[in-house]
């Protein structure tokens, strides 16, 4: 960390990068570590640069209340802290461990909307920042963790108004996919027809973002890139996204040749 860190207060030509984001879980499954007197070199290295003018900004991965609720975490987060370290928090919806179903597949959304007006709250006594929510990415055991785009923006909603503006995540759950960051922000009827309306917040093509699009509504799917376009065909992005993934695979087996 120290051999990539110290060039950017150091090297002119870095001047350009002002903030260093880590993601990571050790807050949740080893809070020790940083406790420990082994990390005393990274946290000179946060508050060196800090004083440099340098933002070190923890991106932490907290899924429930519980996962803060103990000595060990809320002894590191105050470590870091206290070097200069800025926290934010987020997690996706992740079934059963902070989106809640009874034994017929029914969202129990008040039991789930709770967790999740929890851990904001203790994120604000904790002065971490709640920085999103999404939807459960297509990796490991996503079938068995994910939950329906329909109850995840239900939940999300409940959860939003009733957080003061303080405490409140970014206004919309999202998703990635290759295309980019998808936000799902809102619901509408069209003669009759449901639809999600969504945008981009991050995107291959940054000249898509903002740009609200719709998809049928759909009760099970649980994947934002399974959706079908409202009006037929396909959604706007598509045809330059294959373009972009095509040119990014011909760059990647040129490298390998």
């Amino acid at each position: 960390m120290a051999q990539k860190g110290k060039p950017l207060k150091d090297d002119p030509s870095l001047k350009h990068i002002r903030t260093i984001r880590l993601g990571s879980r050790l807050l949740t499954f080893q809070p020790e570590r940083i406790l420990n007197h082994r990390f005393d070199e990274m946290l000179e290295l946060f508050a060196d640069l800090q004083r440099n003018g340098l933002t070190v900004m923890w991106m932490a991965h907290f899924s429930t209340p519980n996962e803060l609720l103990n000595a060990s975490t809320i002894a590191a987060i105050r470590r870091l802290q206290n070097h200069g370290v800025i926290l934010r928090g987020q997690s996706p919806m992740i079934r059963n461990v902070n989106i809640f179903f009874d034994a017929a597949g029914n969202l129990l959304l008040d039991e789930s909307a709770q967790s999740w007006i929890d851990m904001a709250n203790i994120f604000g006594t904790l002065h971490i920042g709640f920085h999103s929510v999404y939807c459960a990415r297509q990796t490991g055991e996503f079938d068995y963790f994910s939950a329906p785009l329909a109850d995840v923006y239900r939940v999300f909603e409940q959860v939003y108004r009733a957080l003061s503006s303080v405490n409140r995540p970014s206004r919309h759950v999202s998703m990635t996919i290759s295309a980019g960051k998808v936000s799902m922000i809102g619901t509408l009827e069209i003669n009759g027809r449901k639809a999600f309306a969504l945008k981009f917040t991050e995107a291959r093509n940054m000249k898509w973002i903002d740009q609200v699009f719709l998809a049928e509504y759909d009760e099970t799917t649980s994947r934002i890139d399974q959706l079908k376009p409202f009006f037929g065909g396909e959604f706007f992005y598509c045809d330059e996204l294959k373009a972009i993934e095509d040119e990014l695979a011909e760059s990647l087996q040129r490298y390998i040749q």
